[in-house]
């Protein structure tokens, strides 16, 4: 039985309540009616499976449907296979029950690592952060993707690291990367923590468990399995960068400032090749200037969140094909800046922080169509998602990106202390 105390902590009421949402929104309908279930994504996992069972290891060239091809890295097709041991049914409920899994373990992750580094941390965050990726969160399990087990896995491996469980946390953060080949961001969280062994030994075991995969689709050609996936992601992946569902900087750029599509703004009519230098430039920086501030400073409380947070939302708008329901990983960047707010407020740019979470929560309020509705834009030109056309998921994120290079920035000028180093031992 549970216990009458933690019902009391709003964060297990929390977890609770959001496992039977969730269980009564998606997994209770699937098991009364099969005919209900149309997990886009997760069908692609469950094919590749059975292909696998039956000794059909060209997995690269057997697609499930025209469009819907296996894009994934070798060791991920392994990681799927005892899915085909069970009906698409049940094995359509048990990865929504996995996902299910993740999620609640990814908000709690995510509180004790800001605990860990001394922040504040107040349990109605999660309501708040649940309320801002609702519309993701809901589209990301009706298709079945696998964001939410591999950003779960992401943090389970760093939490592992910070209780210097380093093996563990390498082969976890090795599979999230099989899972997802944006994952290999998170390499460059060691860079800023100075430990270039542990970024070595992740991508060592990352490469060798993709060695062994192949070797078992093709013993006599092991590169040939590998060769394959980069030719199914070198031919799919340009079909999608411009359509209206995608949602990655690159097609936002395209979208404001390129031409050549009915959905473009054209703001400043760049060719797509101009879109292409552009978007290629915007990501050094990106990448680049946080690095930068990450580097002087020093023992900052809030460079290694900051990092973090600014990770998650460059896996997702860097790459170059992103949809929505991508954008539910944005958990842990929403958690840390409301627990940073209270620095940011002491910020002389008190005014700028204040317009951007105005921003935020006006941006949020769009993600769904009866504001659409409202405002008398849906349909816009024929499309019943218009926050899609108008792109305003990578503009939240780059909202986020600012104000995580604005906490970033804060702490080069409050360094921690030795008490709160010993603090965040004893939570952790």
């Amino acid at each position: 039985m549970i216990k009458i105390s933690y019902l009391k902590d709003f964060r297990w009421l929390f977890c609770l309540s959001i496992a039977l949402i969730l269980f009564f929104r998606f997994s209770y309908n699937h098991i009364i009616d099969p005919g209900s279930i149309f997990l886009m994504d997760f069908n692609v996992y469950h094919f590749t499976a059975n292909l696998i069972l039956q000794g059909k290891l060209d997995i690269y060239h057997l697609a499930y449907q025209n469009g819907f091809e296996f894009k994934y890295a070798p060791f991920c097709a392994i990681l799927f296979t005892p899915l085909a041991l069970f009906s698409l049914q049940t094995a359509s409920v048990m990865w929504e029950f996995l996902n299910f899994i993740f999620l609640i373990s990814y908000f709690l992750i995510s509180e004790k690592i800001i605990q860990f580094y001394g922040f504040t941390h107040r349990s109605w965050y999660f309501l708040l952060a649940f309320i801002f990726i609702i519309t993701p969160l809901w589209a990301n399990l009706g298709v079945g993707q696998s964001d939410i087990v591999q950003i779960g896995l992401i943090f389970i491996a760093l939490y592992l690291y910070m209780k210097e469980k380093r093996l563990l946390s390498a082969l976890l953060l090795s599979l999230a990367m099989s899972l997802k080949i944006p994952a290999l961001i998170f390499l460059l969280f060691f860079v800023v923590k100075k430990d270039l062994k542990m970024m070595f030994q992740t991508l060592f075991i990352f490469l060798g468990l993709n060695f062994l995969a192949c070797l078992f689709l093709n013993f006599h050609n092991p590169l040939q399995p590998f060769k394959d996936w980069q030719e199914v992601l070198r031919t799919t992946s340009p079909n999608l960068q411009f359509i209206v569902p995608n949602q990655s900087l690159y097609t936002f750029l395209f979208r404001y400032f390129g031409t050549g599509d009915s959905f473009c703004f054209e703001l400043l009519k760049l060719s797509k090749s101009a879109i292409f230098w552009l978007y290629g430039f915007i990501s050094v920086v990106m990448v680049s200037v946080p690095l930068l501030l990450a580097r002087f400073s020093k023992e900052s409380r809030a460079k290694d969140l900051s990092m973090l947070g600014i990770l998650v939302l460059l896996m997702v708008l860097l790459s170059p094909v992103a949809w929505s329901p991508n954008y539910v990983i944005f958990i842990f960047p929403i958690l840390f800046i409301l627990s940073a707010l209270k620095g940011l407020w002491k910020f002389k740019a008190r005014t700028v922080v204040s317009i951007s979470i105005f921003l935020l929560i006006f941006l949020d309020f769009f993600t769904h169509k009866k504001a659409w509705r409202l405002v008398g834009l849906l349909p816009y030109k024929g499309e019943s998602y218009p926050d899609l056309v108008f792109m305003i998921y990578p503009m939240m994120g780059l909202l986020l990106y600012f104000l995580l290079l604005m906490v970033l920035t804060y702490g080069l000028r409050h360094p921690e202390d030795e008490h709160t180093r010993v603090e965040a031992r004893r939570i952790l």
